[in-house]
């Protein structure tokens, strides 16, 4: 049955904690799943308390009524509909009476049509009781015990098992060591399969390796079920992206359940790239046993799948569906109380996103042509991905030209406006690039859509380089190789661009909320519009930065709303915790006495300077930050934790040969200022000409003695080297201190600085350490 397209496990596992779904939301979902390539559906809601609490307690004549109604309503859809129970919350495995209830109340509902089964010993303690550990060898044994017994006694049915190591993360003390997995491997009947997560309870990626370790271990290939769009574990998050899985691993697993999110209605792009995902695996499966043709035009591709889920979403917003009466009253009255109409929509061609439909039965190939062609007029507006995590970051979710065409992209807000790009829609009316920027916005557990990293590079950027503009109001000090009108104009170009886009989310969100469909408008009511608010903070922050005067902060905690911050008793715990949050911002005047006592902290002058530090107590600072603050300033960066103290800087220049000559001269004028015998400093001498050539940028950097979390060094760093990049040094040096701590240099080598020779480095107090611009 392996590679073969109709024995391939294929569906949806209702298996979060939280309110489960209703009836009529279930026998909606069967009547769907069809047009998404889905077959099964896993009846496992963890908060039904007689699916895990009260697993022993049989179903009234009422509940058996709804459950065979539901079984039929899938069974009229072709769905296989499989029915779970988590016992191992208390269940005493060597019990009898134990063991009769869980098989009459699998019984009960095997008599009720149903011909699919789970037993799930998922999220519980992995120890028997007294009275098990004198029956069992161990605790996988009293599963394999358990779920064998249970397998015969309903006839040998189509049967799935939930280890309670199911995850690589969880397994004890790995997957190929644990004697839980191989027990179950070894003993479990050969036709049970058995279900994994991956790597972690939600997993980043499965990998094909890893998988076949698995399968080596439980002597089968494993039926994923997969967390990717779950988000029962935090409700402020929803997950709209597409299914993100490499293709490459369904030829080594049985199947897929995806567990989404709890809000069923929210879930049509998971379920819809899900059914587009596996049809590309099979597919390719198939073409190569029966073709061998590796060119079959069945590659997945994300970003294509998410485009076309855009599309057939459209038409659930047109449908008109009225909101269940347990909450409608509440939520009609949030929308009309800020004066949103319920505007009937049709679909037009102009609401669509570019993309020509496709059967489910037909081929990738249709998907790759036309998302590659629409990219000109809808990818454009998104921005490179590159941008959040480095050039390489998130190429995976594009189609190949979309990357080349990104690198080509302006960062401007019109490049960004797809309603400009798709004509000028009905501004009622939902459109199918509204879609996909929400998707974007609500991506996935460890990914941000290309639209949202886009937004979130621009108030980065303009975050970073807020000293221009500051630098420009007070008449200072300007970088020699960029002229202050030009850096004047791209930072406001940028502050306009960002403005845009806020104003394109808002007509999203407006949009959506006019949505006929009041079911969707109230699941994701309350997630984008909770984004739309801190958009408009960030917007006011950003107005804030390029005006005339930054005296009073528009955070100040005097006219803070209860809003802005997040409260209640979860915040306050989180407070207390000991979480360090930190963020860079430019250097700013009033941070000198902060960051000339980390510099003293890190140095590594001699003690006989005790007494002049006493008489001017800024002489050290002055001496080895004063020139970059004086002349660079607006290369100079600070990071501060939650509290706001400064526990970190880093300085840096493009132009490291003309920054040597340049203190070499400001040092005069210190001479001047302070009456001294001698230097309290040694100059930094000059460093070899390949150093100048080869590695223009340099970096100096400190940080307080009792910050050991490397994440700091790292942030400072990478944030330095991306102000460099931009600035046309890729490639440069950094001065680190000696006597500065330890794992300043360890974390620096890890980033791709090489420690230069100490004979070629000319140096008494600092360490060179020099990295190229293509790591």
């Amino acid at each position: 049955m392996d590679g073969q397209e109709g024995n391939f496990i294929r569906g949806i596992v209702e298996g979060f904690y939280g309110r489960p779904w209703t009836a009529e939301q279930r026998k909606e979902l069967f009547r769907k799943m069809p047009e998404f390539g889905l077959t099964s559906y896993m009846y496992a809601p963890k908060d039904d308390y007689k699916h895990r609490t009260n697993w022993r307690e049989a179903y009234s004549s009422d509940e058996c009524a709804e459950l065979q109604a539901l079984i039929q309503a899938a069974a009229q859809q072709h769905i296989a509909f499989f029915y779970t129970l988590s016992p191992g919350v208390d269940m005493l495995y060597s019990s009898q009476r134990d063991r009769q209830a869980l098989r009459n109340k699998f019984a009960q509902v095997a008599a009720l049509g149903c011909r699919c089964f789970a037993l799930l010993f998922d999220d519980i303690e992995p120890q028997l009781q007294p009275a098990d550990r004198l029956v069992f060898a161990s605790f996988a044994a009293a599963h394999v015990a358990v779920a064998n017994e249970l397998f015969d006694a309903l006839g040998r049915p189509v049967f799935a098992f939930c280890p309670t190591e199911y995850c690589a993360a969880r397994a004890v003390p790995s997957v190929t060591t644990s004697e839980y997995l191989h027990c179950v491997g070894q003993n479990l009947q050969p036709e049970i399969d058995i279900m994994w997560t991956g790597p972690q309870v939600i997993s980043k990626t499965i990998t094909v390796e890893s998988l076949q370790e698995l399968a080596s271990v439980i002597r089968r290939k494993p039926v994923i079920w997969d967390n990717l769009h779950a988000n029962d574990y935090g409700q402020r998050r929803l997950f709209l992206g597409p299914y993100s899985r490499d293709p490459a691993i369904v030829p080594c697993i049985r199947g897929v359940f995806t567990n989404p999110n709890c809000q069923l209605e929210v879930n049509f792009n998971a379920f819809y790239t899900l059914g587009l995902w596996i049809k590309c695996g099979l597919t390719a499966i198939s073409g190569e046993i029966d073709d061998d043709n590796n060119d079959s035009g069945t590659t997945y591709e994300p970003r294509a799948a998410l485009m076309l889920a855009s599309n057939a979403w459209l038409k659930e917003f047109q449908q008109c569906q009225r909101v269940p009466n347990d909450y409608s009253l509440a939520a009609q009255a949030k929308l009309n109380d800020i004066g949103l109409v319920n505007t009937a929509a049709s679909e037009t061609k102009s609401n669509l996103i570019d993309v020509e439909p496709m059967d489910l039965q037909g081929k990738m190939d249709v998907v790759e042509r036309r998302a590659a062609e629409d990219d000109d007029d809808l990818m454009r507006s998104a921005g490179s991905d590159e941008m959040s995590n480095g050039k390489d970051a998130g190429k995976n979710h594009l189609p190949a030209d979309t990357e080349r065409r990104n690198d080509d992209i302006q960062h401007t807000g019109r490049d960004w406006n797809a309603d400009e790009e798709m004509g000028d829609p009905d501004e009622n009316k939902v459109t199918a690039a509204d879609l996909l920027l929400l998707a974007d916005l609500f991506y996935l557990p460890f990914d941000h859509g290309v639209q949202a990293m886009k937004l979130l590079d621009d108030f980065r950027w303009l975050r970073r380089h807020a000293g221009w503009m500051t630098a420009s109001q007070r008449g200072g000090h300007q970088q020699q190789q960029r002229k202050p009108g030009r850096m004047d104009a791209e930072w406001q170009q940028r502050a306009s661009g960002f403005d845009e886009h806020y104003g394109h989310i808002n007509r999203m969100c407006l949009r959506i909320s006019n949505s006929v469909n009041r079911n969707l408008v109230y699941e994701l009511f309350p997630y984008f519009w909770d984004l739309k608010g801190m958009l408009s903070l960030l917007s006011a922050f950003v107005r804030w930065l390029g005006s005339a005067s930054q005296e009073s902060s528009p955070f100040a905690e005097e006219i803070q709303e209860s809003w802005i911050r997040r409260g209640g008793l979860y915040a306050e715990f989180q407070r207390l915790l000991p979480l360090e949050i930190y963020t860079i911002r430019p250097y700013l005047p009033d941070d000198k006495a902060e960051v000339y006592d980390i510099c003293r902290e890190s140095s590594s002058s001699p003690s006989n300077l005790v007494d002049t530090m006493e008489r001017y107590p800024d002489v050290l600072g002055d001496y080895t930050l004063g020139c970059f603050l004086h002349s660079l300033r607006d290369y100079c960066f600070v990071i501060e934790d939650d509290s706001g103290a400064v526990c970190g800087y880093i300085v840096c220049t493009t132009d490291a040969r003309s920054l040597h000559n340049t203190e070499l001269c400001f040092r005069e004028d210190l001479r001047k200022k302070y009456p001294l015998d001698a230097d309290p400093v040694e100059p930094v001498g000059a460093l070899p000409d390949y150093v100048y050539r080869d590695y223009p940028g340099q970096l100096r950097l400190g940080v307080r003695s009792n910050v050991n979390e490397a994440d700091v060094v790292r942030r400072l760093v990478s944030f330095a080297l991306n102000t460099l990049e931009i600035n046309g040094a890729a490639a440069a040096h950094a001065l680190v201190e000696r006597a500065g701590p330890a794992h300043v240099q360890e974390m620096m080598g890890n980033m791709g600085f090489e420690t230069m020779p100490p004979e070629e480095q000319n140096l008494k107090n600092f360490v060179l350490m020099a990295r190229s611009g293509n790591v």
